[in-house]
């Protein structure tokens, strides 16, 4: 409801109890009924359920909640080939409501992809016919993709794309129920995209910007809290909600990255689009003008989310980063929509609304712009973002780095518009053949750039491989580096590398934050866990010794961000797997790396001398293409 909906509604109400005796107005008081509620949950369980039993603790969680008589929870289950449960049928999709602790089997809907927005409609349609309430709340629990693919996987129909999120809305649409907030228990899903798509059917929405635990939302209090008091305010609800989901999370892995945000779609359509799309059209006016330097250093900085692989970063931190008036205001209007919002420090620059915009999954954005379509969406962002990736796709063409792609053939690229910068994209570009170091005041290696160059570079990361005779294993890449007095890079390595247990695995960094004193650094180690290629998430932040291990992460697919971020227990056992290289730099294969780890207790996260007799190091430079280049190599022996 609109707030001027809300305010005439109130004004109404106020003058017909004017108007009523004090003898009745009494009595109307006394009888105004609870308002009545039904929260729709829309379990799709895929691999979450299937491997850990995720949608099966929810349900739990869900019956465990005190549920009054004017408060109805209606479940669709669906998406799974098993549950770990006796009651749910994974062959079919079936309606149960929750009534005294249990759940009270209500329809088969028949087998139906629950990524289907056809099965999603005629979800809440049901609900809506047989369960009609003055409140309705519907929340859509699985995986989520971003704004870039959307929500929800059904394993029982192989090779099916997600829900995109134009089609959600869509579905919602057509059902004509008003939702008072839609929820995401899924990945990625506070976003712009999700917003303009349910702004015509729901007062609010609740979602992460980030990836989610597998534990996910926690459903008991706040069933229960809203049983007990149903004419809630929804705004206090939902920091109910996200307090709680902050606070559960929290104590089952208090090194979790976690965000969770509340969003006033009203304000969002009526106040933050227009401002949206003004600071879009001046973003894009900035390219025109020569400073895509300035937009691609702002987009590389600004806080991203799922690993890269989404393209989706927050969009208050992007503004702030490009800094003009129309960002200002774009600020300013999403402060306000953004009624509540959370995040852990290990994810500063987490506002509670994030975007998508290209950078690192360019082939990706052809199906989006058909997105955007549908959407609706204005023409200063489609123009924006196209001749961003236009420009890019041109500075990788243009570029010396070895690994530049071409995106030239795509329906995005304006050839013409390239034409135009070509002046620029020749006056700026780095130079490979100048990245060689010399050895500085007897001490150590050093890269010298003009700053001309190192404004092009929004990225320094070192690359550290062993050679053992026949090729080089590549120990990975940290994001460690030092400039001296002179602004020079000091390109030095001091032979220390991660280890666990004492043994030297590769590893890649992800993720550092500073704020002050508090710091968090983040990146992965591939391994594989029983039979499985994985990544081990690792951590050091201000906040305990050394570092520590949070988890196993099984790498994303189709889509899907991965939810689930296993925990170590003794007795598991792993094997580091490292890449190897030719002397040529042509990657060989994956290979065992060390001896298997088998847990007995806390892993030792620590940085150790490598051992290696022979070893190369160099760094790698990111530039506001997106190219990527090496200094000349350092051998140490």
């Amino acid at each position: 409801m609109s707030l001027l909906k809300r305010i005439q509604a109130v004004l109404l109400s106020a003058l017909l109890l004017a108007c009523l005796p004090a003898e009745a107005l009494a009595l109307s008081i006394q009888s105004v009924p609870r308002p009545s509620v039904t929260v729709m949950v829309y379990f799709d369980g895929s691999d979450l359920e299937e491997n850990d039993g995720s949608a099966t603790a929810d349900i739990n969680e869900i019956l465990y909640a005190d549920l009054s008589d004017d408060m109805n929870v209606i479940l669709c289950t669906g998406g799974a080939r098993e549950w770990q449960n006796s009651v749910v049928n994974p062959n079919t999709n079936e309606y149960y409501r929750v009534r005294n602790g249990q759940l009270e089997f209500l329809k088969d809907a028949g087998l139906k992809d629950m990524t289907k927005p056809s099965t999603l409609a005629e979800f809440v349609g049901f609900c809506a016919d047989n369960f009609p309430a003055q409140r309705n709340i519907l929340i859509m629990w699985d995986h989520g993709g971003g704004a870039l693919y959307g929500f929800g996987v059904d394993d029982r129909f192989p090779g099916v794309r997600m829900m995109s999120v134009s089609d959600l809305g869509d579905a919602l649409d057509g059902t004509g129920v008003h939702f008072d907030f839609v929820g995401f228990d899924a990945c990625l899903m506070a976003t712009a995209e999700t917003a303009v798509s349910l702004a015509g059917c729901a007062d609010y929405l609740i979602a992460s910007e980030e990836l989610e635990p597998g534990t996910g939302w926690y459903y008991t209090s706040w069933l229960s809290r809203l049983s007990a008091d149903p004419a809630m305010d929804t705004e206090t609800l939902g920091r109910y909600i996200i307090d709680e989901f902050m606070k559960r999370s929290l104590e089952n892995d208090p090194h979790d990255t976690l965000t969770l945000s509340m969003i006033d779609l009203d304000r969002f359509q009526d106040v933050t689009l227009p401002s949206l799309w003004a600071f879009a059209a001046d973003a894009d006016s900035l390219i025109d003008d020569g400073s895509f330097a300035a937009i691609s250093r702002a987009r590389s900085g600004a806080r991203s989310f799922g690993e890269d692989e989404y393209d989706q970063i927050d969009l208050l931190d992007f503004a702030a980063r490009v800094g003009t008036d129309s960002a200002a205001a774009l600020i300013e209007s999403l402060t306000d929509a953004i009624v509540y919002s959370r995040a852990t420090r290990n994810m500063e620059g987490s506002s509670g609304m994030a975007i998508y915009f290209p950078f690192k999954q360019t082939g990706e954005l052809n199906g989006m712009l058909k997105n955007y379509n549908r959407l609706g969406w204005d023409e200063s962002y489609l123009s924006l973002i196209a001749s961003f990736a236009s420009l890019q796709a041109a500075g990788q063409l243009s570029g010396q780095a070895e690994d530049a792609n071409d995106s030239s053939g795509y329906d995005w690229y304006d050839a013409e518009f390239v034409d135009e910068q070509s002046a620029y994209l020749i006056a700026n570009q780095l130079d490979d053949e100048g990245l060689l170091v010399n050895f500085k005041n007897d001490e150590y290696y050093a890269l010298t750039l003009n700053q001309e160059a190192w404004n092009l570079v929004v990225d320094i990361q070192i690359q550290v491989y062993l050679d053992d005779g026949e090729g080089y294993i590549e120990l990975g890449s940290d994001d460690v580096f030092q400039f001296d007095e002179d602004g020079d890079l000091k390109v030095d390595f001091d032979n220390t590398w991660v280890s666990l247990n004492g043994q030297t695995v590769a590893y890649y960094a992800e993720d550092y934050v500073t704020d002050g004193d508090y710091y968090c650094y983040t990146g992965r180690v591939p391994i594989e866990f029983n039979g499985r290629y994985a990544y081990l998430v690792v951590s050091w932040d201000s906040e305990h010794e050394g570092g520590f291990v949070r988890g196993v992460r099984f790498p994303s697919g189709g889509g899907a961000a991965s939810r689930r971020l296993i925990r170590l227990r003794d007795g598991d056992s792993f094997r580091p797997l490292c890449e190897y290289f030719d002397y040529n730099g042509e990657h060989v294969d994956t290979y065992y790396f060390g001896d298997g780890i088998t847990v007995d207790g806390e892993i030792a996260v620590t940085y150790e001398d490598v051992g290696y007799d022979e070893m190369a190091f160099c760094y790698m430079l990111s530039d506001i293409y997106d190219n990527h280049y090496w200094t000349e190599f350092v051998y140490v022996s």
